[in-house]
């Protein structure tokens, strides 16, 4: 019987945490496979910031995460002026402010600093 050979190359990853791009190296690879695990989700700091006593982590090692409530009174800011110059972007909006889901909050708020970046860039996202 023959074993079929694996070669493991350095992998870049987004951490889903903090959304910076890690490596994944072939060692580290290698570890995983031999243990069946999946491939990490999060970077080294986030994964140990998580392992720590809920009352000992403080702030995020990405950075301070915004409350619900500062995220919807960004948006509620914002959706008046993209409601009114009919912006593709104020549908994303009010379905985020309607749910009130922090992963909608976050992922509206991100689109419209997208759309702030290529707008001061000049050009269009949509």
């Amino acid at each position: 019987m023959a074993d079929s050979i694996v070669e493991f190359k350095d992998q870049t990853i987004v951490c889903r945490e903090c959304r910076c791009a890690f490596t994944w190296s072939a060692g580290e690879q290698h570890s995983y496979a031999a243990f069946s695990l999946r491939p990490p989700k999060m970077c080294l700091k986030c994964r140990t910031w998580w392992r720590l006593p809920r009352d000992a982590r403080g702030i995020r090692p990405g950075g301070d995460r915004p409350s619900r409530s500062e995220m919807v009174d960004t948006l509620e800011g914002a959706f008046a002026e993209l409601f009114l110059t009919g912006h593709p972007l104020a549908e994303q909006v009010a379905v985020a402010l309607a749910s009130r889901r922090y992963a909608s909050l976050r992922a509206a708020i991100a689109a419209l600093a997208i759309d702030a970046a290529a707008a001061s860039e000049g050009t269009t996202t949509t």
